[in-house]
């Protein structure tokens, strides 16, 4: 087995962070000596630090400061992990992620069928219902059901993907123009426009609880609602804009803005004009 960093963001979610790390240390059980875990903590105030050190297992922690999110963390993560060792594989895993013990045996299992400049995303699922994964045409779509063999998608979530180095030295990780949410589907189109694969695993590798954004409330005057959608984990307008502009082309940028201005001002026919224009 080559060597594999595996990196987190945690902020304030003690609870389900130390089971997301046990689950991680379950998955270890085989073969520690080739996984390191790092995790870099925006400054949690709910004692997920302490939580973390006081455990039984040797893992890099370090507080990067408050106002970090989830890419900022990750790039952050990415390359402490990068100056301490030249890695062969980096894997991303959200803190909310509770890993089945199979999920590194299935994840690894399932590289070795993809084209070797390639990453992998796990699919996640609560109860009956798929969370996260990948989709293979519209962003707007479900994620894809696992089948039994790697699928090829367009579009993904980052709650566990598996990046080799050689992958890295020709996309870069993270693009630092993203704070949050963007910055995995924005890394696997880049990724594809590289020539790089981008697949699912072949099976569920954990569960995962969806988080939707939420993006209409009832009786806000407009500026409290620009503030609110606008937010780092709502739909923040600079980071979507410039997403669809480089991806999809003026018009598609100049189509959301239209929907933004809708959503802020006239948020009664925004749902009409999703109809018609979504």
């Amino acid at each position: 087995m080559k060597k594999t960093a595996i990196l987190l963001t945690t902020f304030n979610r003690k609870t389900i962070t130390l089971k997301c790390i046990d689950s991680v240390i379950r998955n270890l059980d085989y073969d520690k000596a080739n996984f390191d875990i790092y995790i870099t903590d925006s400054n949690s105030s709910d004692g997920t630090i302490d939580a973390i050190n006081e455990l039984n297992y040797n893992i890099n922690i370090f507080n990067i400061g408050k106002d970090k999110y989830w890419a900022q963390g990750m790039n952050l993560a990415w390359e402490i992990a990068r100056a301490k060792y030249d890695y062969d594989f980096y894997i991303w895993l959200n803190d909310d992620t509770i890993l089945f013990k199979n999920a590194l045996t299935i994840i690894f299992g399932d590289y070795k069928k993809c084209q070797e400049e390639s990453i992998l995303v796990g699919v996640t699922k609560k109860l009956k219902q798929i969370t996260y994964g990948g989709r293979a045409n519209s962003i707007k779509d479900d994620p894809l059901e696992p089948r039994g063999e790697i699928q090829e998608v367009k579009y993904i979530n980052g709650n566990f993907v598996l990046i080799p180095k050689k992958v890295i030295s020709r996309t870069g990780f993270l693009s630092k123009y993203y704070s949050h949410s963007l910055a995995d589907i924005d890394f696997g189109l880049r990724c594809l426009k590289k020539g790089v694969g981008v697949y699912i695993t072949s099976d569920f590798i954990g569960e995962c609880e969806p988080n939707e954004k939420k993006i209409l409330e009832k009786g806000e005057n407009i500026l409290t609602r620009f503030n609110r959608i606008n937010s780092i984990k709502n739909l923040p307008f600079r980071e979507y804009f410039y997403f669809n502009l480089i991806h999809f082309g003026i018009f598609k940028s100049i189509k959301f803005t239209i929907g933004y201005i809708i959503l802020i001002f006239f948020p009664r026919i925004y749902k009409l004009y999703k109809v018609k224009y979504g």
